[in-house]
């Protein structure tokens, strides 16, 4: 808050006063608030691998929401294949049933997504590498290529799970 103060040319005897700045209140509160964003803020961007990981799960989650959707959208009475591959630094998600083909790729920053199927222990234990196929029934069930209702947990470098529920439905958290 600025002080409001006048001054007059015509009086002698008054002295001027400080009119322009900042109270000392002002300045420590606006230094306390600084420092407490500054804290916050270190400990989100502070490791990026960290951070990498977060967008590549956080990408990872969006890909397979959309190949769900696209998934629930052909209503043919046919099932679908979904393909969840490698391909140098990308990590790409393809759909395919017979002639159509959906495909969805992005940088993977050096994480390394694995698999696994629930029960197997999380995201530490029984890891899978990529390639996993999973089929979407027509219902929206989700398969093994063998026919086999199942679930399927990716992790991103082992620590931030994505689960594709046995529903067909994706979410970032292990399956249950």
């Amino acid at each position: 808050m600025l002080l409001n103060c006048s001054f007059s040319p015509m009086r002698f005897n008054t002295r001027p006063r400080l009119c322009a700045g900042f109270t000392l209140l002002e300045l420590v509160l606006t230094l306390v608030l600084v420092g407490l964003l500054a804290v916050a803020a270190n400990g989100l961007f502070a490791d990026k691998k960290q951070f990498d990981n977060r967008v590549v799960a956080d990408r990872l989650l969006v890909e397979l929401q959309k190949v769900q959707q696209v998934a629930m959208s052909r209503d043919n009475g046919r099932s679908l294949r979904l393909q969840v591959r490698r391909s140098g630094t990308q990590t790409v998600l393809q759909l395919r049933q017979q002639s159509f083909l959906y495909e969805s790729q992005f940088e993977s920053l050096g994480a390394m997504i694995r698999w696994l199927e629930p029960g197997v222990g999380g995201c530490r234990g029984g890891m899978r590498n990529l390639p996993l196929q999973l089929d979407y029934l027509p219902d929206g069930r989700v398969v093994t290529p063998a026919g086999a209702s199942t679930s399927a947990i990716l992790c991103v470098d082992d620590t931030r799970p994505v689960c594709i529920s046995a529903e067909g439905h994706a979410y970032a958290d292990a399956c249950p």
